[in-house]
């Protein structure tokens, strides 16, 4: 296997390439479970279900043996964003491999073990997680074996996945993982989960683009109840309140008492097509063919004449619209308080601290709508701790110990 110190470290496919070691992606456990992790978040698009039979497939474990672990910012991969039905093919792709690394790892090591040859150690099969010869021999299993130390390494690219022939979990119907949460209600989404103290923010968007609030009165909208506070900054205003409920109501009464000046920055929507022309473009070329190869086949003549290459051009619009359904990301916002004391220590100790605990959920998707808090010079900076999202605290207080991205 490979090391962070290989000078030409091979392409990995899909996330592994940024996200190499290969414990990253899976652990097993000495009861027969298998964890995996992805970098990507489950929308109730049911990549938990898929990513589960990926990996089932390549292990040769039952489906019931994986647990899937979404976005874990203390010990899975940094895959960025989930959007634009990428997770198959960059997570998915990912797990693959790194699932098929792990097999040969275990394969090997059961094979050393045992002293087979290398005739012998291709021969070793794994069903539902235990390792058998020719013979149908048990020589191990994954839960046997566990070793978290045998997965903290990077992937080397040289175990291949199984091909497509081979599959006989993927790509056919399973119960999904999600469904019997989603029937009984259990709480598994972020807007779902409800922590002590939380808040709840709601962002009231300009009307249009570079949009410039001229004015808005936020006392009222103060004093309305379950406010807790409002926001301002520059153009972007806000509202926190206890309940969602609260927000929504102080949310409608903030949007309506705003004043906006609003430059002509969107074009005639009645001439989008010409706008659009009239703009700069990136072009990419995705592929490109050699004319002067031919395929080595007898073709009859009118058959190739049909076959010519043929420019065909079209001009097709659709309208413009916003596709993306709202969002929640849930923040922690946590603030170190001084005393006096506590500053006489933190000036000879380090800084020592009582330390109080705001979450807010907020809606729609919106990343920077904040609790503005104000900190004693001598004490830490408040830390922000985002789930479900890679965290770029040394440390955070919702889920421990993380790595710094």
């Amino acid at each position: 296997m490979s090391d962070s110190g290989t000078k030409n470290p091979p392409v990995l496919p899909g996330s592994l390439q940024t996200n190499r070691r290969l414990s990253q992606w899976l652990a097993f456990h000495t009861d027969g479970r298998v964890t995996v992790r992805t970098g990507k978040v489950d929308l109730g698009q049911g990549i938990s279900t898929v990513l589960a039979q990926m990996a089932a497939e390549e292990l040769d474990v039952d489906l019931g043996r994986i647990c899937v672990e979404r976005a874990s910012t203390v010990l899975g991969p940094n895959e960025g964003m989930t959007a634009g039905s990428m997770s198959v093919q960059d997570s998915g792709s990912a797990l693959r491999q790194a699932c098929a690394e792990a097999r040969a790892i275990y394969l090997d090591l059961a094979a050393r073990q045992s002293g087979l040859t290398a005739g012998q150690r291709a021969e070793l099969r794994v069903l539902d997680g235990v390792i058998v010869n020719s013979a149908d021999q048990t020589l191990g299993s994954y839960s046997t074996l566990a070793d978290d130390a045998l997965l903290d390494i990077e992937a080397s690219g040289i175990a291949k996945p199984k091909s497509a022939a081979e599959h006989t979990l993927t790509g056919h119907a399973v119960p999904r993982l999600d469904l019997l949460g989603k029937v009984l209600g259990q709480a598994d989404f972020i807007h779902d989960m409800v922590l002590p103290g939380q808040l709840y923010g709601r962002v009231a968007h300009p009307p249009s683009p570079a949009a410039v609030l001229l004015d808005v009165s936020l006392e009222a909208i103060n004093a309305l109840p379950g406010v807790v506070t409002t926001v301002r900054d520059g153009s972007f205003i806000g509202v926190i309140a206890k309940t969602d409920y609260a927000a929504v109501q102080a949310l409608k009464k903030l949007a309506a008492a705003a004043r906006w000046e609003e430059p002509a920055t969107l074009p005639d929507m009645h001439a989008v097509p010409d706008f659009l022309r009239t703009q700069p473009v990136d072009t990419t070329l995705a592929g490109e063919k050699n004319p002067t190869r031919r395929a080595r086949i007898w073709l009859p003549p009118r058959l190739q004449e049909r076959l010519q290459a043929r420019s065909i051009s079209r001009l097709l619009m659709r309208g413009l619209f916003w596709h993306m359904p709202p969002s929640a990301p849930r923040v922690r916002w946590r603030v170190a308080r001084s005393t006096p004391a506590a500053r006489s220590r933190a000036s000879k100790s380090g800084p020592t601290a009582k330390a109080f605990t705001t979450c807010v959920l907020i809606w729609p998707w919106c990343w920077v709508l904040a609790v503005t808090v104000t900190t004693v010079p001598t004490m830490p900076p408040a830390t922000l701790c985002c789930w479900r999202v890679p965290c770029r605290a040394a440390r955070c207080s919702c889920s421990g110990p993380v790595k710094t991205n």
